[in-house]
């Protein structure tokens, strides 16, 4: 049946039958708001002040015909179904208690908090199963829990944290509410409403823990820390702030005006249209260099480097960095730029100084060997008696002129080569040679110095050839400038060359019994101009290239020089040659 069908009369009876239903409902909201319950509880209040009307007198009492008692009675019901559909689908617990504090009504949000069955405490005092003991494991007395007071007194408990028991022992963090049910002005019971805040206890805890880290790194930092909150404009700084800048507490304003209006003019723009597109371009992190200014006026020079924090559609949120002053390492960087100019300068300035010194040694050698060939030549005829023989007492004097040619000739020959090799002119002409038939000839040359000496002189080589492609002309120069050396430095003993294959590498041996090399200057032997044991050098002359230029041009062929030597004892220099294709 609908409202249109009933007569007037029938109209006026439903109406007082809703009428009867709003009253009790608007007595119950406002019973509950003054007891300070939230939404959920306020309902619950309502719901049972519907269910406490006894709906059966209530229809059995209106002067109507049976089929209108019908119609109100499911009107009643309906509103009843819409109450209890609310408490049973909203997220918070809610209990109903009568006036001894047993439960007489629990919804599901409560079971699933509590971890109880409606039916398994229903008629039970709440008390004993949720709130018997304190977290320290001793007991709770009923008349000293706040809901017993509720119940005894009449105070509402509002927003109270507390710690409840769930079923099985486990203690949890609860956020509840508590208010009386009033009839008549006694008390009947009361309703409660809870929260489970366990996660929000750990989320809180967390935070205060990242606040604590965050706190104790913006101390142990050298950093100055700052925090810019992107929707409010409110921001914060550290203690380094006024560590590294000076400003004293309560100057350094915390808003990103404060910190523009800081940095230097020449920089200004830059930094800010560079936060502003990191900001707005949808970046996570952003890092700058600016100058900043001190409290005293002065700018540093700082490093700036942030992170943006997002929300997931990418709204900017926060924007937390660390300032870093790097005056001083941009100090130091500066004056190692400086250092460094002044060294390449230099080193540009020794190296046309090294190119004069080699341009004049070419010259001056060339000069110095077309007079020494004219010399050579012409005691080469007074020694085979052009135009008329010599005196014998004059043949001694012409021969040691000849020697004395020969020798500056050396000299002279040396000085080209290293000239030649420091202006990266020396190639390498490469051919098939045999390095056993070379060393022969090497050591054919050297040996009558080893005889005017009286030194014993041994040579080891391969029985059969030894092929390799390589610039034999070179190889016979190392030799060369190898024995001599050994000749030299050697008063009484031996000098040997040995020759010998490992692998793919030739190894060439130049051994004596001389004096020796000192541990210090086994390396400074192979710098120009320089001699071992100078002072004692000097008999035997010499320019200190042999060895510089032996080693440079083991390098052309692709090989090296190596020594070692015993002071008093003797030295031995090795060449390694690769067998292989060089200079090609």
């Amino acid at each position: 049946m609908t409202a249109e069908s009933l007569e007037a009369g029938d109209l006026r009876i439903a109406r007082a039958v809703r009428q009867a239903c709003t009253r009790a409902v608007q007595d119950a909201y406002e019973r509950a708001s003054m007891g300070g319950l939230c939404a959920e509880g306020i309902a619950e209040c309502m719901v049972d002040a519907v269910r406490s009307l006894d709906v059966a007198s209530l229809v059995h009492a209106l002067p109507s015909p049976a089929p209108e008692r019908d119609w109100v009675e499911a009107e009643l019901r309906r509103q009843l179904r819409l109450m209890r559909t609310v408490t049973t689908h909203v997220a918070e617990g809610l209990c109903l208690m009568d006036s001894a504090g047993r439960l007489t009504y629990m919804n599901p949000a409560a079971e699933a908090i509590l971890g109880w069955r409606h039916d398994e405490l229903q008629g039970k005092v709440l008390h004993d199963h949720v709130h018997y003991l304190h977290p320290d494991g001793t007991p709770f007395p009923p008349e000293e829990c706040p809901l017993s007071r509720v119940l005894r007194d009449g105070i509402p408990i509002r927003d109270r944290e507390d710690l409840w028991i769930r079923r099985g022992g486990e203690f949890f963090p609860v956020f509840c509410s508590c208010s009386p049910i009033m009839d008549g002005g006694r008390i009947t019971g009361a309703v409660l409403s809870l929260h489970d805040i366990t996660e929000r206890r750990r989320a809180e805890a967390e935070l205060r823990d990242t606040l604590e880290r965050y706190r104790m790194l913006g101390r142990a930092t050298h950093d100055t820390i700052w925090e810019w909150d992107l929707v409010t404009g409110e921001g914060s700084w550290n203690e380094g702030i006024h560590t590294m800048f000076g400003y004293p507490p309560g100057e350094a304003q915390p808003t990103h005006a404060w910190w523009a209006e800081r940095l230097h003019p020449d920089d200004r723009e830059a930094a800010t249209a560079a936060t502003r597109a990191a900001v707005e371009g949808g970046a996570d992190s952003w890092s700058g260099e600016y100058r900043f200014r001190r409290a005293d006026g002065s700018y540093a020079t700082v490093l700036d480097r942030a992170y943006i924090l997002r929300a997931a559609d990418g709204k900017p949120l926060r924007m937390v960095g660390s300032m870093l002053d790097i005056s001083a390492r941009r100090g130091v960087e500066e004056e190692r730029e400086r250092l460094l100019a002044r060294e390449r300068e230099a080193r540009t300035e020794a190296e046309r100084a090294n190119r004069t010194k080699s341009d004049f040694l070419a010259v001056m050698s060339h000069e110095l060997r077309t007079p020494l060939t004219a010399i050579m030549g012409y005691t080469e005829l007074l020694q085979m008696g052009v135009p008329v023989a010599i005196p014998e007492a004059a043949c001694n004097q012409v021969d040691r002129i000849d020697q004395a040619a020969r020798h500056l000739l050396a000299l002279i020959e040396e000085i080209l080569t290293f000239s030649r090799i420091e202006a990266g002119q020396e190639g390498v002409r490469a051919t098939l040679a045999d390095l056993v038939e070379v060393a022969r000839e090497a050591a054919a040359f050297v040996q009558p110095l080893a005889d005017r000496k009286g030194l014993a002189f041994g040579v080891r080589l391969p029985d059969t050839p030894l092929p390799v492609v390589t610039d034999p002309g070179k190889v016979r120069q190392v030799l060369v400038n190898l024995l001599f050396n050994a000749v030299k430095f050697t008063a009484e003993g031996e000098v040997r060359l040995e020759v010998e294959r490992e692998g793919a590498d030739a190894y060439l041996h130049v051994s004596d019994t001389g004096i020796g090399i000192a541990p210090e200057h086994l390396e400074r032997i192979f710098e120009p101009f320089w001699q071992a044991q100078q002072v004692n050098t000097r008999d035997v002359g010499g320019t200190g290239l042999g060895l510089s230029i032996s080693r440079r041009i083991a390098h052309l062929l692709g090989g090296e020089v190596r020594v070692r030597s015993t002071v008093g004892r003797g030295t031995v220099f090795t060449v390694r040659l690769p067998l292989e294709r060089v200079g090609e």
